[in-house]
């Protein structure tokens, strides 16, 4: 499995954990859609997986940062790929913490913020993957040569081993 395989692995649970921060706030009720419709929800699960997903998001976007970097200043135009990357990371980071202080306001009947937010949580993320995935990574495959792709996978496993 080389860096990119894993770097995907990260986007598959980055996807789980949204679906199961949308799961926590449970579903609206038909009889109390809107403002008070707090049924179903599990707001200490929520609290729990949104601290999963915001550590995970902030490793990954380090290990990308520090890995993808490197690489792209070897092809031509990566910087602006390297500078879009590094703005997409800025969206989904700021969208984490207006959900981390949306969520501090819950007064336990309010979830339509929390909804909200998580939804644009959900398509900055989504965006931010198909970005890296549609374009991003199947130029680094294709453009890279091979001991470079090895590179990186050292590089891969000397990130995560740090904690990086």
């Amino acid at each position: 499995m080389d860096a990119i395989d894993r770097l995907l692995a990260e986007h598959s649970q980055h996807r789980r954990l949204v679906a199961e921060l949308e799961a926590a706030l449970g579903r609206p009720s038909v009889h109390e859609v809107g403002w008070n419709d707090c049924a179903g929800c599990d707001f200490k699960r929520f609290k729990e997986i949104h601290r999963e997903l915001r550590e995970r998001v902030l490793d990954h976007e380090r290990r990308e940062e520090l890995l993808l970097k490197e690489a792209l200043e070897l092809l031509e135009g990566g910087a602006d790929a390297g500078r879009m990357l590094e703005k997409r990371h800025g969206g989904v980071n700021d969208l984490l913490r207006l959900l981390a202080s949306v969520a501090e306001l819950y007064d336990g009947s309010h979830l339509h913020p929390l909804r909200t937010v998580v939804a644009r949580v959900r398509e900055e993320l989504d965006s931010h993957h198909e970005f890296e995935e549609k374009e991003l990574f199947p130029r680094l495959r294709r453009d890279l040569r091979p001991g470079d792709m090895e590179r990186l996978a050292r590089r891969y496993e000397e990130a995560a081993a740090e904690g990086r």
